[in-house]
């Protein structure tokens, strides 16, 4: 939705009409001062806005029955001209709301949506929505499309639209999407709304969890065991059947190392069945010092101060190293 200054009217009316639990807008051309909204049934709930340059920007409107936390964690990784995100989790998701405008540098955008989608899905069981406005259009087959899906693929995450959500004179182009990995309900395009560009209602199935593994596989690797399959590799060798040729001289010697190595590196199973989440067992105290943690992370960003990123540092530690039960 381009330019939002003066809709609220007509989009309170959509949202109403909709029944919309949550509304993503990329390109809503406002001032942090200018995002103040009395909507009888919705609020928002993250925004990004520009500070040095005019347009763009991102924000969720939520529902104000949902209960949610805002991802300041993931907000304030936004880079002005080159990807701007807004972001929440509510019960079972993580939402964003992404603008890249089109000349920002496809590299570097990439660049950022990996390290928020590596952040947002690191040990994390909630689905994920990615939504807006990329600039990229999926119905043609180019370099930057193809590496634009095979990135959200990597994080299981599927376009649920592959037909035009911008139509001009003279183009129809698909560059709004919505990537994710929860079951799609219901998909439609919708011109309710006054923009150049259409919008896409979607309807997931995410009231489920997705299952987290109760089970992990390691190979357990020290040095008490790397000496000892030094010394048992050098013992062996000498012993080594000489083969007629190069092959199976090579044979012999892979054998060898493979048998040597399952035999000491044997692995292990560890079950997660009686790990408790962190909701389950956190203080508010604990709640509180994460959030300081977030924040101090969010500084870091443009704080290079030596002495601050040690006591960052020395926070982190403390925090991590907290007894838990």
């Amino acid at each position: 939705m381009q330019g939002m200054l003066g809709k609220e009217l007509e989009l309170e009316l959509f949202l109403k009409s909709s029944k919309i639990d949550v509304l993503c807008i990329t390109e809503h051309w406002l001032r942090e001062c200018q995002i103040i909204f009395n909507f009888d049934q919705h609020q928002v709930a993250s925004s990004f806005c520009r500070l040095s340059a005019i347009h763009g920007g991102s924000l969720i409107i939520v529902n104000k029955n949902l209960k949610y936390k805002e991802r300041n964690d993931i907000v304030c990784l936004s880079v002005e001209h080159s990807l701007e995100v807004a972001c929440i989790e509510i019960e079972n998701c993580i939402i964003l709301s992404v603008y890249r405008p089109p000349s920002a540098s496809y590299d570097f955008f990439e660049e950022k949506l990996e390290e928020i989608l590596c952040k947002v899905s690191f040990k994390n069981n909630k689905y994920i929505i990615v939504c807006g406005d990329f600039n990229i259009n999926l119905l043609e087959n180019t370099s930057i499309s193809k590496k634009f899906n095979l990135l959200l693929k990597s994080y299981n995450l599927v376009n649920l639209f592959l037909e035009p959500t911008r139509i001009t004179s003279s183009t129809a182009t698909c560059i709004d999407n919505v990537f994710t990995d929860a079951e799609a309900m219901q998909t439609s395009i919708t011109t309710d709304l006054s923009s150049d560009h259409c919008g896409q209602l979607v309807a997931l199935k995410c009231k489920v969890v997705k299952q987290v593994n109760k089970s992990s596989v390691f190979v357990p690797v020290n040095k008490k065991r790397m000496v000892r399959f030094r010394h048992n590799i050098g013992k062996r060798l000498p012993l080594l059947p000489v083969g007629t040729t190069v092959d199976e001289q090579y044979n012999n010697l892979s054998d060898c190392i493979n048998k040597e190595f399952n035999t000491i590196f044997t692995p292990k199973k560890v079950s997660h069945s009686q790990c408790k989440s962190f909701s389950d067992w956190a203080t508010a105290g604990i709640y509180k010092s994460r959030q300081r943690l977030y924040d101090l992370y969010a500084e870091k960003s443009y704080n290079h101060n030596e002495e601050f990123i040690l006591y960052v540092r020395n926070y982190l530690r403390k925090f991590v190293t907290r007894p838990s039960p």
